[in-house]
């Protein structure tokens, strides 16, 4: 029972501390993104990719898995090395809506959607040649349904 008990009402404290706010705003993680390979284990560290990687997830996205809170993250920031340094909303508990007007407003004032770092997973290579192919692998023609126009 202590298994239901305990996280509904850490929920309960949650909806309690969120009640008069519209969201909690923190950092996503706490150190820009990790190199790629960085945060895995290996055969001989079978416990690297949690030793490694729970110090940048010490924040609320935490709290939204737990609670089932909706929370959302947006890269409103880029570090000096050209990658996105994000910033975590935790909404009220069933107050999607206000997450995406906020979502909206941020993409509005500060857009990223077509904004990507240099090393991004539509590349599968590097050097001379990659940003054509992604660029032919945006512009191919999309799958249709069976009997679909």
């Amino acid at each position: 029972m202590l298994a239901v008990e305990e996280p509904q009402a850490f929920a309960r404290t949650v909806a309690g501390f969120l009640t008069g706010f519209d969201a909690w705003l923190t950092p996503t993680t706490s150190e820009p993104p990790a190199p790629l390979g960085e945060i895995t284990s290996t055969p001989r560290e079978p416990l690297r990719a949690a030793e490694r990687g729970r110090r940048t997830v010490a924040y609320p996205l935490l709290v939204a898995n737990i609670t089932g809170n909706p929370a959302m993250s947006v890269p409103l920031w880029w570090n000096v090395d050209g990658l996105p340094i994000g910033a975590h909303f935790l909404g009220r508990y069933g107050d999607e809506a206000t997450l995406f007007r906020l979502a909206a407003q941020l993409e509005a004032a500060r857009p990223s959607a077509g904004r990507r770092p240099h090393v991004h997973s539509l590349r599968h290579g590097a050097g001379p040649g990659c940003e054509q192919e992604d660029h032919q692998r945006r512009e191919r023609p999309r799958l249709r349904r069976h009997g679909a126009p």
